[in-house]
């Protein structure tokens, strides 16, 4: 029983983002970076909350940009939605095989507004894979 506890004790204190301290993230969205920028508003996130940002695409075209404050695994979670599971991020993709336009959706996590306001404007597959923490 008392490995058992040891164990439990371990693995909460061993969780991703434990004892983070919180940071400022830009929230808020718009139909393009210009207007997203234009409107969001720098906040103090809750403990083990990253800054996420979402960019929306239809046929290589801006649709939505959205940053938020995003618990730390959600958050990361989210981004795996880019290319591991179902590949939703397809920056560089206008159209499919049909010719209909591409639904894209691209997902960064970061800890800082800078990283934050920077991956709104990546636009290549190799941009959204990289790891801005």
């Amino acid at each position: 029983m008392k490995l058992f506890a040891a164990l439990a004790i371990a693995a909460v204190n061993g969780q991703s983002g434990a004892g983070q301290q919180s940071i400022s993230c830009w929230t808020g969205d718009g139909e393009t970076i210009a207007e997203f920028t234009a409107n969001a508003v720098e906040v103090e996130c809750s403990e083990n909350e990253l800054c996420q940002m979402t960019v929306r695409k239809r046929g290589g075209d801006i649709e939505k940009v959205m940053g938020s404050c995003k618990q730390d695994q959600a958050c990361k979670n989210n981004e795996k939605h880019n290319f591991d599971f179902g590949k939703e991020c397809r920056p560089e993709e206008t159209l499919d095989e049909n010719d209909a336009k591409v639904v894209s959706v691209c997902r960064s996590c970061s800890d800082s507004t800078s990283e934050q306001l920077t991956s709104a404007s990546f636009s290549t597959d190799a941009d959204w894979k990289t790891n801005l923490l």
